[in-house]
């Protein structure tokens, strides 16, 4: 009946594997001390946790719609992707077709020459500057682009009647799919701004819930450490005083260890360093020493021997 119990300044940091004395004094435990000090935080906390798991029901529920929604828009830019290709290698088909047809003229003009070339005498060639060698080099070398051409033109067509298809694949998916949306939406009494909305909503505000979560979680984690900064006794293990998360830096007055025989000197050591005043240390000195698994000296002075042997 103390106000030290009654307000937690008696704790107990640490698993207590006997239920009775949970039960029976429920106010030395950090958890229950903390939820005591912190109803308004785990209250909201508790509102806050109901509200996302409600959020994450909707999105449960709506799941195959969500994943329709995305099938269609990566459709929807597929779609995009190929038709933006499809018009650039027909817009390149075009082009290269001119340049066909301006070579195609230009092998009829040399054509042409070659023919005038060889029905004109040496003296009407030179006057005329047609020179029959350089003529059928030039045919060979429009000849050859035309042919390099056409074949890169087949090659486009080609491509582009592949692209088509699948772009005709894409489109019945697209519309299948669409169609699917349209139905379950349907079924669903929504529009797909209405679903679009929720689904923004609730994004939204998932993501103030978890902040605040974090939050909260913060707070209760440094509720914990005000808790043991607070108390008049802490009761734990020497294990605790560096590996709990909650256990206060600034000093205690008084340490006292039990069943120090088998305690690792560098643990005692360590929880020592804890304390402004006093330190009494209480065990049986021909009990078994701490257990030390390594077999070398260092191991030894530091690991396998007791605070007794050291006082």
């Amino acid at each position: 009946e103390t106000p030290y119990y009654q307000e937690g300044k008696l704790v107990r940091l640490g698993t207590c594997h006997k239920p009775e004395i949970k039960d029976k004094f429920p106010m030395v435990f950090l958890d229950q001390i903390a939820a005591k000090r912190g109803e308004s935080l785990n209250r909201e906390k508790n509102e806050l946790l109901m509200e996302r798991d409600k959020i994450e029901k909707f999105f449960q529920e709506y799941q195959s719609l969500f994943q329709l929604e995305a099938s269609i828009n990566k459709l929807t830019k597929e779609r995009g992707d190929l038709t933006n290709s499809i018009s650039y290698i027909k817009k390149q088909i075009a082009e290269e077709k001119d340049d066909v047809r301006q070579l195609s003229s230009n092998l009829q003009i040399n054509n042409d020459k070659l023919k005038k070339a060889q029905e004109s005498g040496a003296i009407k060639r030179v006057f005329l500057r047609l020179n029959p060698e350089k003529i059928k080099q030039e045919i060979d070398r429009l000849t050859n682009l035309i042919n390099d051409q056409n074949m890169f033109i087949q090659d486009q067509e080609d491509k582009c009647i592949e692209m088509q298809s699948e772009l005709s694949k894409k489109e019945d998916a697209f519309n299948g799919q669409q169609k699917q949306y349209s139905q379950k939406l349907k079924q669903l009494g929504l529009t797909k701004e209405e679903l679009t909305e929720q689904k923004s909503t609730n994004e939204q505000r998932m993501h103030i819930i978890r902040s605040r979560l974090q939050e909260i979680e913060r707070a209760l984690d440094e509720l914990s450490k005000n808790i043991l900064s607070d108390a008049g006794l802490v009761a734990t293990t020497l294990t605790k005083t560096f590996s709990a998360k909650q256990f206060p830096d600034r000093p205690f007055d008084v340490l006292v260890v039990d069943e120090s025989s088998m305690a690792p000197l560098p643990y005692v050591f360590w929880a020592a360093r804890k304390i402004s005043s006093f330190i009494t240390i209480v065990g049986d000195f021909l009990q078994l020493p701490p257990i030390c698994v390594a077999d070398n000296d260092t191991a030894k002075k530091w690991l396998g021997r007791s605070i007794f042997d050291i006082l």
